[in-house]
């Protein structure tokens, strides 16, 4: 009976000592590092050739990036940003992870839309470049005995003219719902931008301008040729 006691004693001092040391670890402030990003490239394009930048701001992205000695809470609400000086590369991001590199916890998959939607929500793609994209959510991920995190991402990249290639990359995710998320459905390979750059011909202005170009140049050639019968009726009769 004393046996069975002590264990109970035991036990209760363990539970509550993890129950203790979890408290504190949630309550904690920490650092966030952010690791190099990796470039999943097209044959003919050179990393150098994409200068990427991957920024964390609290709150909102408006707000300047994180820097290494600014932390965060539990709670704190960040904006993930990712940009890439490349106009005519379509960017995914995928495969993101928090933590730390020997137990990460993966927050983006490989489609682009998150694994942990209570922690982060799928990248929006700004529709009129398709190289810079954000994410809001909180970083709700502690390493035990360390006072910071880690945060990774790889990036996808695709010719804006590829149909084939952003058609098959295109995040398409189930926690768009606002009406500017909801434009991230909408297929890459048919934004104006895209089609004017890679399609000119099929370009409703270009094509606008060719109609009006044509129906001016034969009204001016009507106006030619009855220009020349009047003279020559003027001199023949």
């Amino acid at each position: 009976m004393k046996f069975k006691v002590i264990i109970s004693i035991i036990l209760i001092h363990f539970f509550k000592s993890i129950f203790c040391d979890y408290t504190k670890l949630i309550n904690s402030d920490t650092h966030v590092i952010i690791e190099p990003l990796k470039y999943y490239l097209p044959k003919n394009i050179s990393a150098s050739n994409v200068n990427c930048s991957f920024t964390i701001h609290k709150e909102s992205c408006r707000n300047p990036p994180m820097t290494n000695e600014d932390t965060i809470t539990w709670h704190t609400t960040v904006c993930l940003k990712w940009k890439c000086n490349a106009p005519k590369l379509a960017i995914k991001i995928n495969k993101c992870w928090t933590g730390s590199k020997n137990n990460p916890i993966y927050i983006i998959g490989n489609n682009g839309c998150t694994v942990e939607g209570s922690m982060i929500k799928s990248p929006y793609y700004n529709q009129q470049t398709l190289n810079e994209a954000q994410s809001y959510g909180r970083l709700s991920v502690r390493v035990y005995g360390q006072n910071s995190i880690k945060v990774g991402c790889s990036i996808s990249f695709c010719n804006i003219c590829d149909n084939a290639c952003i058609s098959k990359n295109q995040p398409i995710c189930d926690d768009y719902q606002s009406e500017k998320e909801l434009e991230s459905k909408r297929p890459w390979g048919k934004l104006n931008f895209v089609m004017n750059y890679c399609d000119p011909l099929t370009d409703e202005h270009y094509l606008a301008l060719i109609t009006t170009s044509s129906s001016i140049k034969n009204t001016l050639s009507y106006i030619y040729f009855f220009f020349i019968l009047g003279i020559f009726y003027k001199n023949n009769f």
